[in-house]
């Protein structure tokens, strides 16, 4: 016969604590879904901006920064359905940038390194993104149209009237307080990026023997959020 459920008052933290969502697992299943869907996507031989793709005969055959290279330039249905929830009007295009400001809000509080030995003082958010590269070397650029002043706040260097609509505004509010510029491809090409490295972290890096900090768990969750909904039609 089991043993009964002990329903003591003392286990109730035992019990909350079983009822948290381990976002990390979830994260990973959903990126090895991504792979998979990036070694078997066919390479355009005549792109002439994939530039880590020297050799483009099989795709198959190719690391995983390579394809994550294409797919930041060629992002076929991910992109389009990125560019619908980061210019759309409907509730999951509300939520989404709502889950993209948050993205940026928690790397900023946990403030994970890219490389902590090459770049030292580049932390992944939306201030340092990986959109392109220079003789194998990253461009760190920022997504943000926000500057800080002094005190902290934050200002709004691109203002513009509310009466003009989301494709020819120059900048797009994810939450009251973050606004990232109006360019869907670029946008695409740091989120993926930094979907990529919080992956590599997970695996190689220390945010696996942090896992318990909660800045670390609010990054895991917020990637997987977004990440689940760009890849609703994969």
């Amino acid at each position: 016969m089991s043993e009964p459920i002990n329903f003591a008052p003392e286990n109730i933290s035992f019990w909350k604590e079983k009822s948290k969502i381990d976002y990390q697992p979830l994260f990973l299943f959903l990126w090895i879904s991504l792979s998979v869907w990036m070694k078997n996507r066919p390479i355009n031989k005549d792109n002439k901006d994939n530039k880590d793709n020297k050799d483009n005969k099989d795709n198959k055959g190719k690391g995983e920064r390579n394809r994550l290279n294409y797919l930041k330039s060629n992002g076929g249905v991910l992109q389009s359905t990125f560019t619908s929830l980061i210019h759309g009007n409907t509730h999951d295009a509300e939520r989404f940038r709502a889950e993209l400001g948050e993205l940026h809000d928690a790397l900023v509080g946990a403030r994970i390194l890219y490389n902590k030995d090459r770049w030292p003082n580049e932390t992944i958010d939306f201030k340092s993104c990986i959109i392109d590269w220079n003789n194998g070397e990253p461009i760190f650029e920022s997504i943000l149209v926000l500057e800080e002043m002094n005190d902290g706040s934050a200002f709004d260097v691109n203002s513009t009237p509310d009466d003009l609509t989301p494709d020819n505004m120059n900048k797009i509010e994810l939450n009251d307080n973050l606004s990232v510029e109006n360019n869907p491809e670029r946008l695409f090409a740091a989120y993926m990026e930094i979907v990529y490295q919080i992956r590599n972290t997970l695996i190689h890096g220390d945010l696996e023997n942090n896992i318990q900090d909660l800045a670390h768990i609010r990054v895991v969750r917020q990637i997987y959020l977004t990440l689940s909904m760009v890849m609703e039609d994969v």
